[in-house]
């Protein structure tokens, strides 16, 4: 994100929305400063627009803790703690697990592998470019694996496979956690499809545990989309809202009562 000096501004922030370019995404991750996403998304628009309000950190802000390299700068930078959350619940391309390392070389110049009980994870922005200045890539040296082989969706009728990845089952726990002690929830544009059951159903018993919950559907097609799941989620509160995000948003968030 920077050039020679002060450093070169890309495209990104107009649609993001800084105040200067004030679009539905730019209010809406305003008048929701605090609350926390959930996506199936692989790209960092949530996330990087946060990080540049200063309300998310990427070495807690998934939900998990992620090791992240600080480059140098001219002035000192810490890592703030995080508002919210950007819970990626098919993985994402900016974070790598690995399960080892490899000692520096001893005086034959061999390397050791030392391994660890669970897997660990590392911050890679680079992987979708230079967007999160100061951030540098964190590399486990021989340990890193490039992700983005995995992170190919294709078109089948269940991705359970690609679920029991380790970031992706510790990320889901935490979004089960957060959905359970949230008293509403806004579903924006997923269409709950029912090759995606093993990814959100677990997500849906974990909000219909709960003795009372909110649930707002906003997509065109929300009004079928509640009908299909009202008969099995019956504990849910649901109600929708027939629009695309940009009408949702520029209409006042029709549906919920305040913006929490």
């Amino acid at each position: 994100m920077r050039g020679a000096g002060e450093g070169r501004l890309l495209p990104w922030p107009r649609l993001v929305g800084w105040p200067e370019h004030p679009n539905p995404y730019s209010k809406f991750f305003a008048d929701f400063s605090a609350s926390s996403f959930a996506t199936y998304n692989y790209d960092a628009l949530v996330e990087f627009a946060l990080f540049r309000a200063g309300r998310w950190s990427p070495h807690e802000g998934f939900g998990v803790d992620v090791a992240v390299d600080v480059g140098f700068t001219a002035e000192p930078y810490q890592l703030r703690p995080s508002q919210c959350q950007v819970l990626h619940l098919h993985g994402t391309y900016l974070v790598y697990s690995y399960q080892h390392t490899f000692s520096a070389p001893d005086r034959h110049g061999v390397q050791w592998m030392q391994r660890f009980d669970e897997a660990r994870f590392a911050f890679d922005p680079h992987s979708l470019g230079t967007l999160f200045y100061p951030c540098e890539r964190s590399v486990a040296g021989l340990a890193y694996r490039h992700e983005l082989p995995v992170r190919v969706v294709a078109p089948i009728p269940s991705k359970a496979e690609g679920l029991k990845e380790e970031f992706v089952r510790k990320v889901t726990s935490k979004a089960k956690a957060l959905l359970e002690a949230s008293p509403h929830v806004v579903s924006i544009g997923y269409a709950f499809a029912a090759n995606d059951q093993d990814s959100h159903a677990g997500l849906l018993e974990a909000i219909n545990s709960k003795h009372k919950s909110r649930v707002l559907v906003v997509s065109p097609e929300a009004s079928t989309i509640v009908a299909r799941l009202r008969p099995r989620y019956s504990r849910i509160e649901w109600t929708s809202q027939d629009r695309g995000f940009a009408e949702w948003v520029e209409g006042g968030y029709p549906g919920l009562e305040t913006a929490v």
